[in-house]
């Protein structure tokens, strides 16, 4: 264990990570180009022999004795020789891992933005984080758009333990404030009267725009609900906007099923947008679900 720990502290005092650089800017719709540069340094790895203190152990014998007693009160001495290892400090040669410095990376981005026409506002913050010869870009903002990042040119040369990396990236968007404003407070205010189900979302929510899917179950006490339906509901769907909320009804009897008394209902709807390759894909909240029973 001792000499485990001599070699970590040994290592670890040789050893630097590649370094990190991190520049963050703001996108408000204003410019259409943003240049960042960073500056990292890379290291590599390499073996050297290094003379480590650890502990070593030397063989010894020593005596020892014991007293032994019978019942009848006869006593003898019984003596052996034993075996000991006794630690003392040395030192050893071992061939060690040691990141060096490699080059240093130094990057020119250039970000070209494509602004869609619309009158939604942009507050787009963007940060770019290099970790030696890598880098990524992280968005987060107002939430109104779909941000995606698009490489249209690289050029990479090295000078010595220089590497110069100049790379250029269109910045599209695709606005999904609707889908944000529509779908904010989730599903409220759920009926059902007479197997006609009605919730509602919020103002603006059509059927051209956002998915709607519906699961029914009948729902069982003891044991797992039955699926008796899974499927896209808004050709049987009824919207109501009144300039608030958008009231949903479905009638559960145009579905073409026998709809039991005891039920389960779950109700999924999206704004239907695609978010393959979208940086901001997680921070937004483009879907809505609910479960409700109903006896």
């Amino acid at each position: 264990m001792k000499l485990l720990l001599s070699l970590i502290l040994i290592i670890s005092s040789s050893v630097f990570a590649n370094s990190v650089d991190i520049k963050r800017f703001t996108y408000t719709g204003q410019n259409n180009l943003e240049q960042v540069n960073l500056s990292t340094e890379v290291t590599k790895t390499v073996y050297e022999n290094r003379r480590v203190r650890t502990t070593c152990y030397r063989r010894s014998v020593r005596r020892q004795c014991r007293r032994v007693c019978s019942g009848h009160r006869r006593c003898r001495t019984i003596c052996r020789n034993v075996v000991i290892r006794r630690p003392y400090t040395c030192y050893r040669n071992r061939r060690v891992a040691v990141q060096v410095f490699d080059y240093e990376n130094i990057s020119d981005l250039t970000f070209s933005f494509d602004t869609p026409d619309t009158n939604t506002n942009f507050s787009e913050d963007f940060t770019i984080t290099q970790r030696g010869s890598n880098f990524d870009v992280d968005v987060k903002g107002s939430g109104n758009h779909l941000i995606r990042l698009r490489k249209t040119s690289e050029n990479i040369t090295r000078d010595n333990d220089v590497r110069y990396v100049d790379t250029d990236f269109a910045v599209s968007f695709t606005d999904v404030a609707l889908g944000k404003k529509v779908l904010s407070s989730g599903l409220t205010g759920v009926k059902l009267a007479s197997n006609v189900l009605t919730f509602n979302v919020g103002s603006g929510y059509n059927l051209k725009n956002f998915d709607l899917n519906l699961k029914l179950y009948r729902n069982r006490r003891l044991g797992s609900d039955i699926l008796i339906l899974d499927r896209d509901v808004r050709n049987v769907a009824k919207l109501n906007d009144n300039g608030f909320v958008t009231e949903v009804t479905i009638d559960l009897n145009e579905l073409g099923v026998n709809v039991p008394h005891n039920k389960r209902i779950i109700i999924d709807t999206k704004y239907d947008v695609d978010l393959t390759g979208a940086l901001n894909a997680d921070e937004l909240n483009l879907s809505a679900s609910e479960n409700w029973v109903f006896r």
